[in-house]
């Protein structure tokens, strides 16, 4: 039964969405296009990476270009590179110890203080999204998340961290973030997954995983990149055969209609595994390209897009 598009209820309930899906399946054009959305729709959105993503330049390009599908949420939108050991010498220097900060990186201290405690990078990254949450300055703000093989590590980094620290401030953060990503009107993860076998394994066993672990609310599944089924006459096809041009173009249609068709057995698959989830529909784009005009396109469908829950 079609209900109201999962990833605008998103948005609507929670401030903070994690984006995150194995590596290759489009997880951080999602994230682009769900921050062009939030700004779409009025929200002061912040779209967070932990790393250089090539949709998120193509914004940044468009925005020094003036881009005039951007122009009217350019203002809504800022975009982050979030880095550990820049987050620790900011937190440095609005501690009044910008002179010790400098020192470490000098010395390169800065990358062996950031890396001596297993999750404390992590830690550092959640703790800089919950100041941006915090702050009141976003009403939505969008991780584009480390592939899904990293996940689990980068969610549950606040619960060890804060299990071997029983006083100061590394039990405040961890446990400040734990609240942060356990409340669902704070937080929620969506998972990024291609219609095919592998990448639906994965989800799934991704989805069962964190919500065993119960450290975040699970939104929407969005299944990404679907071919849309291409109807053909027989009488058409027999139209190309006598033109002698059938091979080619037979062969096209017969590749996407084959590969939907599996898509929607694949999307079957996963919908036995988890029968509860929010799943919403991306179309595949046909472009050289992913520029500002098709980001904006999977905006407004994700915008659009009812979930097929049954």
């Amino acid at each position: 039964m079609a209900g109201k598009p999962p990833l605008k209820g998103a948005l609507e309930a929670a401030t903070l969405l994690i984006v995150a899906g194995k590596g290759g399946v489009g997880k951080s054009t999602i994230s682009t296009a769900t921050a062009i959305a939030a700004a779409g729709i009025g929200r002061r959105t912040a779209l967070v990476g932990l790393s250089h993503s090539r949709a998120a330049a193509a914004v940044m390009r468009a925005m020094g270009e003036e881009d005039p599908v951007l122009a009217a949420i350019a203002p809504r939108l800022r975009i982050f590179e979030l880095r550990p050991e820049e987050i620790l010498i900011e937190y440095l220097e609005d501690h009044g110890m910008a002179g010790l900060g400098r020192r470490l990186i000098s010395t390169g201290v800065v990358t062996v203080i950031s890396t001596a405690i297993p999750g404390i990078r992590e830690l550092l990254v959640l703790a800089k999204l919950k100041q941006m949450e915090r702050s009141g300055e976003f009403d939505s703000i969008i991780l584009d998340a480390p592939a899904s093989g990293h996940l689990l590590t980068f969610l549950s980094s606040p619960k060890g961290l804060a299990d071997i620290a029983n006083v100061g401030l590394l039990r405040t953060q961890s446990d400040e973030v734990q609240a942060l990503l356990s409340d669902p009107a704070r937080s929620q993860l969506i998972l990024v997954t291609l219609a095919e076998e592998t990448p639906v394994s994965e989800t799934s066993q991704t989805y069962t995983e964190i919500e065993s672990l119960g450290v975040i609310s699970l939104g929407p599944i969005v299944a990404n990149a679907l071919q849309a089924p291409i109807g053909i006459s027989q009488h058409s096809r027999d139209t190309l055969s006598e033109l002698g041009e059938a091979d080619d173009r037979l062969d096209a249609y017969r590749f996407v209609s084959t590969k939907a068709h599996l898509q929607l057995e694949n999307l079957a698959e996963l919908r036995r595994a988890l029968p509860n989830c929010h799943l919403a529909r991306v179309p595949f784009v046909y472009a050289t390209g992913l520029g500002v005009s098709e980001l904006a396109r999977l905006a407004e469908h994700l915008l659009s897009e009812a979930s097929d829950d049954n």
